[in-house]
């Protein structure tokens, strides 16, 4: 008597956290090549220039690929397997999306700095969506 063997995930889903604009790729390995469906906070997921679904050649790696996140993205991403006989097999994952990162340099000009380049003290990353004014004095 032959008895099928469950399809099995061997690489579920991971939880995110990205800024704006980046793209991020969500992966899901299974154990045999099965029909996988994303959905997001329960919506099907339906393949687009901004929403790239792909799968490996073996039918084992899926990919829901996010191109050019917005905070609209932030969601719970769900693939769900049908494995026919043994029913439906789900990994879920969270997206988290902060603001742009802003990088700013507080900068200094000084006199023995050869062409009067300026020399940058500190690097600081503001917290996601603050607002930052920096004055810079060439004394």
């Amino acid at each position: 008597m032959f008895v099928e063997l469950p399809c099995e995930i061997t690489t579920p889903l991971v939880d995110q956290e990205t800024q704006e604009n980046e793209t991020i790729s969500l992966v899901l390995v299974i154990s045999k090549p099965r029909k996988v469906t994303w959905s997001k906070n329960g919506q099907e997921v339906v393949a687009s220039d901004r929403f790239q679904i792909s799968v490996s050649e073996d039918g084992l790696r899926h990919v829901l690929t996010l191109k050019g996140v917005t905070k609209d993205e932030m969601a719970e991403y769900t693939a769900s397997i049908d494995d026919a006989s043994h029913g439906i097999i789900t990994s879920w994952c969270k997206v988290t999306v902060n603001g742009k990162s802003v990088i700013i340099l507080v900068l200094s000009r000084h006199r023995h700095h050869r062409n009067n380049k300026y020399k940058a003290l500190r690097e600081c990353k503001p917290p996601p969506e603050a607002a930052v004014c920096v004055t810079l004095s060439t004394r």
